[in-house]
């Protein structure tokens, strides 16, 4: 990843000129493998800005694999609750009805690199104006309703497993 100081050698990331004359970035990810920019640049200046930002993102732990964003709702919440351990069947039986239910006929479809805080708000509303508890027994388990303040912060945000339902 890092070459040093020398002469000709960037710290972090490669950039190339192509021969159209745009410009091309590359980085290794966390995980080793090569990624590249999601766009050629024209200015040299703009390609070496767009690495520091992913320098800076990777640095404060804040970057994200943009293979990772092109996952549908859906796919990655029916792949959440089915790892989670701990859940009992009734509880995954019910966090799969809540998703079909509820969350993908809205939102399932949505790839987790657009998905929004303001998405999140406008089908939280939508849900509540027609009458659904986000919240309580029969409504919506309570980390459906605040995920959105979660988002952005790491790779797997979603990564804290559900809250137990509350026996009477």
């Amino acid at each position: 990843m890092a070459k040093g100081n020398r002469a000709g050698h960037r710290r972090f990331g490669n950039i190339r000129r192509l021969p159209s004359g745009r410009y091309q970035v590359s980085y290794l990810g966390l995980d080793g493998q090569r990624r590249y920019g999601p766009e050629t640049f024209e200015r040299k200046s703009d390609a070496e800005r767009f690495l520091a930002l992913i320098e800076v993102q990777i640095y404060h732990g804040e970057w994200t694999d943009p293979e990772l964003g092109k996952v549908e709702l859906r796919d990655y919440a029916e792949r959440w609750i089915a790892q989670r351990p701990g859940l009992r069947p009734r509880t995954s039986d019910l966090y799969f009805w809540l998703l079909r239910k509820h969350i993908a006929p809205t939102l399932g479809t949505v790839p987790l690199g657009k998905l929004s805080t303001a998405m999140i708000r406008q089908w939280r509303s939508e849900l509540l104006s027609s009458g659904v508890s986000v919240r309580g027994r029969k409504g919506l388990p309570a980390a459906a309703g605040g995920a959105h303040h979660r988002r952005g912060r790491g790779q797997d945000s979603g990564a804290q497993p559900l809250p137990r339902p509350r026996s009477r």
